[in-house]
C-alpha cells in the first residue's frame, strides 16, 4: 500500500496499524496524519513504548499516558487507584486519537490494560473506550520485554485494527541491497 493510500485510510474512523519494513515511510506517514489532524482541529496523544521512541515520536510513553508503572496486569482496585487520579482520568477522557509508535515492544498485557482503562474512564465498553487507536510498528522488529506481543490480545482482535502495510522503499534504493534486507527480516 502506499502511503497516500493509507493517508486516506487514516482520515476515516476506525483503528488502523500502520506497518511495514523499515525505510516504507512509516514515522513520515505518521507526521503527515498528525499534521492533517492539526490543520482539522484535533489534537491526537502520540505516545510510544519507550522513553527514547517516545522523544522522537515527540509525545510520552505509553505507560505514562495510561499511569501505569509496568505492564504486570492490574487488579481493579489498582484501576480505581489510577483512576482516581483525576489527572489520568481526564487526559485519558480528552484523547480521540491515541497513537502507539514501536507497537511491537507493547505487551499484550499492557495493551488490555490500556484498553480496560479507557473503557473504565470513559463509560465506554467498545475496545479502548472509544478511543481511535493507530498502531505504528513492525513486528519482525523488537519484541517486548516481557510478555506476548500486542497483537496476540484480546484487545487487538476486538479492536478491528485495519492494516496499511507500507510497500514502498523510500530509505533505500539499491534494489539488491534492499532485497537482501528484505531476505533478513524475514529470516
Amino acid at each position: 500500500m502506499t502511503q497516500e493510500t493509507a493517508l486516506e485510510i487514516l482520515k476515516k474512523d476506525g483503528n488502523v496499524f500502520i506497518t511495514g519494513q523499515p525505510g516504507t515511510g512509516k514515522s513520515y506517514l505518521v507526521n503527515q496524519y498528525v499534521n492533517w489532524l492539526l490543520d482539522n482541529g484535533k489534537i491526537p496523544t502520540v505516545t510510544a513504548s519507550t522513553g527514547i521512541a517516545a522523544v522522537h515520536v515527540g509525545g510520552t510513553t505509553l505507560h505514562s499516558w495510561a499511569g501505569v508503572r509496568d505492564d504486570n496486569t492490574l487488579t481493579d482496585q489498582n484501576m480505581v487507584d489510577i483512576l482516581d487520579n483525576d489527572y489520568i482520568r481526564n487526559r485519558i477522557c480528552r484523547t480521540e486519537i491515541l497513537i502507539i509508535d514501536e507497537i511491537s515492544m507493547v505487551s499484550a498485557k499492557l495493551l488490555n490494560v490500556i484498553s480496560k482503562l479507557s473503557m473504565i474512564a470513559r463509560q465506554n465498553m467498545t475496545p479502548f473506550g472509544g478511543i481511535k487507536v493507530v498502531a505504528v510498528g513492525d513486528f519482525f522488529q523488537l519484541p517486548p520485554v516481557k510478555g506476548d506481543l500486542a497483537f496476540e490480545s484480546e484487545t487487538w482482535e476486538q479492536a478491528n485494527f485495519t492494516v496499511c502495510y507500507l510497500h514502498e522503499q523510500h530509505r533505500q534504493s539499491e534494489k539488491v541491497f534492499n532485497d537482501i534486507l528484505t531476505n533478513i527480516r524475514a529470516g
